[in-house]
């Protein structure tokens, strides 16, 4: 079993560690298919396979995977997988690629071909992890990218968007103390302060000081951290029941163009906005921010810093 994203491999891991039949060593990284051949590989969230694109430090461990199977820099880890296993199954959504180094879809369609290889596709059109229903994933991707005028309810799930910050403070406390796995997230609108002085938070709302994440694996069961933001990298893949999502000043809504847009200034992943164009980086951010949205099980809470962009959301999330 395959997960390029660290902390949801470890997460997989531990209940591996925990189920009789499992073994925590067959939850691997994909750097580890290079060293040898498989007869099955399953690989989840696979949108998150890396090409070499800005990849800071983990280039070095990219050429010694592409050594071993006598590829060049031009192959990525998709191509792992399918040079080394006889049998490959992949869960891959495209709308949930967040950076330059996932490998596209394009390339993605590419080397997938049906006929090729006698790969049979298929869709999976439930989700069966937000009680919202079918409706609510696709409502938010619309929001998000202005496709929809129609605001929607959603019965059995709790969908609010605060006004003020320590109101959702609140709220999501009370949650955590009734049905726990509640948690912040954010974009990275906010500087990693914290990186060299763990005693200065990162982020400041309302009066309350928060830190970005401080452990990766093991995140999401440490009650300490009920106070911290999460980013994508902590929470893509995981499940919450209550999902605080905080869009930053990351996004901002342009009023004379009516269309919501990227602050440059105020996104601080350089992996991300190194080298990509404005409107690309818009989509990574945009895609950022729905899969936030969309790990809420029970429910979403939303608290938007710019106000003319909370104006927006207003048309399609009930204010609490």
């Amino acid at each position: 079993l395959v997960y390029a994203n660290p902390a949801m491999r470890k997460t997989i891991q531990q209940v591996f560690v925990h189920t009789h039949g499992l073994r925590k060593k067959d939850v691997i990284a994909p750097i580890e298919v290079t060293k040898q051949h498989y007869d099955i590989i399953i690989c989840d969230e696979a949108q998150r396979l890396r090409q070499a694109k800005n990849i800071g430090q983990y280039m070095k461990h990219f050429k010694a995977g592409n050594a071993r199977l006598h590829l060049d820099n031009q192959h990525d880890e998709l191509d792992w997988l399918l040079i080394n296993s006889d049998r490959l199954i992949l869960f891959d959504d495209s709308k949930q690629i967040v950076s330059p180094s996932d490998v596209p879809q394009s390339k993605f369609e590419k080397r997938l071909n049906a006929r090729e290889r006698g790969i049979r596709p298929i869709e999976l059109k439930e989700q069966m992890r937000i009680h919202a229903g079918d409706q609510y994933v696709p409502y938010i991707y619309d929001i998000l990218f202005q496709n929809t005028n129609e605001p929607k309810t959603f019965t059995n799930y709790d969908f609010k968007l605060f006004s003020n910050f320590s109101d959702m403070w609140t709220s999501l406390q009370e949650k955590e103390e009734s049905v726990r796995l509640c948690r912040f997230c954010s974009g990275y609108g906010w500087p990693w302060i914290s990186k060299d002085n763990l005693k200065q938070p990162d982020i400041q709302l309302d009066g309350h000081d928060i830190w970005w994440n401080r452990q990766t694996g093991g995140w999401l069961q440490n009650p300490e951290a009920k106070h911290e933001m999460g980013s994508i990298y902590s929470l893509a893949g995981l499940d919450l029941n209550y999902a605080a999502v905080v869009i930053g000043p990351d996004l901002f809504y342009d009023v004379q163009d009516d269309k919501i847009k990227v602050n440059k200034e105020h996104y601080f992943d350089n992996k991300v906005k190194q080298g990509v164009t404005t409107d690309k980086l818009t989509d990574f951010l945009l895609n950022t921010y729905a899969v936030l949205m969309s790990r809420g099980i029970l429910g979403t809470y939303v608290y938007v810093c710019d106000p003319n962009l909370r104006q927006y959301f207003q048309k399609f999330i009930p204010l609490a």
